[in-house]
């Protein structure tokens, strides 16, 4: 049995190996690594993800911005309904890549496949559509802010 050594300072132990004391596998203790967020966020995004969402958040932004500053007619709001939710579109697109890498590895597995293995996967399809709306959040703040000024101020009369 491992010592408290290890719960009183904090660390995380892995059991495995093939010996045993009191019925429990200890021959070796593996001390599990604490992992970075950064780290971890991107390897859950993946690199495609990683570059993808924030160009398609910058593209949202800037088309956004020159349609609230020099859009004119009744399609501008339409038109920024779709543009703001590019982030998105690419956060969706993610989470169903996610979701299908996650359901090859239960597909290619032909015992029951570890958790650890097809978690990727789901932290893929998960991670991508949450980065994806919080990307979207400037776009969609100056969508509404800018027309709303432009409400406020009426068109010009000719």
């Amino acid at each position: 049995m491992p010592s408290d050594s290890h719960a009183e300072s904090g660390e995380h132990a892995i059991l495995a190996g093939h010996g045993h004391e009191n019925g429990m596998m200890v021959e070796d203790i593996v001390p599990e690594r604490s992992q970075n967020f950064l780290i971890w966020f991107i390897g859950a995004l993946g690199w495609k993800y990683t570059l993808l969402l924030p160009a398609s958040a910058l593209l949202s932004f800037l088309l956004t911005a020159a349609l609230v500053i020099a859009g004119k007619g009744k399609t501008t709001g339409a038109a920024l309904g779709f543009i703001v939710a590019i982030p998105f579109l690419i956060g969706i697109l993610g989470m169903i890549d996610g979701c299908i890498a996650s359901f090859m590895v239960i597909a290619h597995s032909s015992a029951s496949p570890k958790p650890s293995e097809w978690a990727a996967g789901m932290s893929t399809a998960l991670v991508t559509p949450l980065t994806g709306m919080t990307l979207m959040v400037p776009s969609y703040l100056l969508a509404t802010v800018g027309l709303t000024i432009r409400a406020l101020k009426g068109d010009p009369k000719p």
